[in-house]
């Protein structure tokens, strides 16, 4: 599977099956999987440390149609993988999880959702994603040692967040997805299928969440942005290619 470079950042590229067997293969051996869309993309650009987090990461799905247009100019297949879809999928193939994010009870009630797909998935640690201590977040996480762990509390605190807790449970796979747990636990509704393969539900998701509409700039910059990088990139690369 190949892979193309966004503002700095490597995205994988390929269909939605090759992009899920890829984080499936990091199941049982750890890491970090970040989901970034063109709003996480462009903040990486003035935030050092998110920047850092998704370099540093195993790897970095690409979640918002915002991005096809770059990944198909690698593969005509390419395709972006929602992290809700995502999440799910894994837990699917795994015994233990634990989830951190959203209001008091949101965890609780998006691991229902889970163990109904899979009866025999059990529960780490259901930690809502307001005032719980980092201390008490790292005790459980060195205690429990889930085989997946996500971590849903917006970006850039999740992948920072992230980048921090892979030491303390090396075999642990962490997984950044914003506001999933919203919508397994019900209170936020996904767009409707036919929506979906429109490839609208960003705009359905404006239109229900009107405080969404304050990323549209963002959303509208995001390929003058990529352009700007890589014309820099380009004039570096001349630069340092008459310089040998």
């Amino acid at each position: 599977m190949a892979a193309c470079e966004i503002l700095g950042i490597k995205i994988e590229v390929g269909e939605e099956s090759a992009l899920f067997e890829k984080c499936l293969a990091l199941v049982g051996r750890g890491g970090v999987i970040c989901t970034p869309n063109p709003l996480i993309l462009s903040a990486s650009v003035e935030n050092a440390s998110l920047h850092r987090a998704l370099l540093s990461a195993e790897l970095c799905i690409p979640d918002g149609i915002g991005l096809r247009p770059y990944l198909r100019a690698v593969d005509k297949n390419a395709a972006v993988l929602a992290g809700v879809e995502l999440g799910q999928r894994l837990c699917e193939r795994v015994k233990t999880v634990g989830l951190i994010g959203g209001r008091q009870g949101i965890a609780e009630r998006a691991f229902s959702y889970l163990q109904g797909i899979n009866p025999d998935l059990s529960p780490a640690f259901l930690l809502s994603g307001y005032g719980t201590p980092l201390s008490f977040l790292l005790e459980r996480l060195k205690e429990t040692k889930p085989a997946l762990c996500f971590v849903c509390l917006g970006s850039p605190r999740q992948e920072i967040l992230m980048h921090a807790l892979r030491y303390y449970s090396e075999k642990t796979l962490f997984l950044g997805l914003g506001g999933s747990l919203d919508v397994y636990a019900g209170s936020v509704r996904r767009a409707p299928r036919p929506i979906r393969a429109m490839h609208l539900e960003w705009l359905y998701r404006m239109l229900c969440e009107p405080r969404r509409l304050r990323d549209l700039p963002t959303l509208l910059r995001f390929p003058i942005l990529c352009e700007k990088h890589c014309q820099k990139k380009h004039k570096a690369t001349k630069i340092s290619t008459r310089n040998i």
